[in-house]
């Protein structure tokens, strides 16, 4: 039998680069069963010059079939933050909020029940404007991802900050919460955040 686990990760920060190396930029924690990942995005400080940009935070099955996720968009000269999931099964979009720079953007994944395979995906405004989408998902997802896409463009925007940060697991693994995430390919600045710790609910 598992026990439900909340890693508290507080806020890090992945500082934008000069110049970025390749489309994918990500910062992952890999447990057996995430049943909830919520916290707060800072929309960065700059909108994009050009190209296409996208900065979520996400959730991915073992096979990376596909990702859900609250994706800030930040296409067409301004950010947007919306709801969805990318692979297989296909899904809709599931709607969104207007950001601008520095607003604090709330997201939510929660699978609901347990063991359902269905996600309720939410993302709030800095006004306190909220959507929400289910997903059917049917599919148990075990990694929790930062990311940032970039596609004809480079990192100018500022860095990208998330805050209050929770990863809840159904496990009975506790090494996976930590300050340092199982992969990454960016720089993480964990500085001024609470030490990562595991609570037995």
């Amino acid at each position: 039998m598992f026990s439900k686990y909340t890693c508290l990760l507080g806020s890090l920060a992945l500082p934008s680069v000069v110049l970025a190396d390749g489309a994918f930029h990500t910062a992952s924690y890999f447990v057996s069963y995430v049943t909830q990942f919520k916290g707060t995005l800072v929309v960065p400080p700059r909108v994009p010059s050009g190209g296409t940009t996208y900065v979520w935070p996400g959730l991915q099955p073992p096979d990376n079939s596909g990702v859900l996720q609250n994706v800030l968009d930040g296409r067409n000269n301004h950010w947007y933050f919306g709801n969805t999931y990318y692979g297989t099964p296909s899904e809709p979009y599931g709607g969104g909020v207007d950001a601008s720079v520095n607003q604090q953007l709330g997201f939510s994944m929660i699978e609901d029940p347990v063991g359902s395979g269905n996600w309720t995906i939410n993302s709030t405004s800095a006004s306190g404007q909220s959507v929400s989408y289910d997903f059917g998902v049917q599919k148990r997802l075990n990694q929790a991802l930062f990311a940032v896409e970039l596609y004809d463009n480079n990192w100018d925007f500022g860095n990208v900050v998330f805050q209050n940060v929770q990863v809840v697991a159904e496990t009975s693994e506790t090494s996976w919460c930590t300050a340092n995430p199982q992969y990454t390919n960016v720089t993480i600045d964990f500085e001024g955040c609470r030490r990562a710790r595991a609570v037995d609910l």
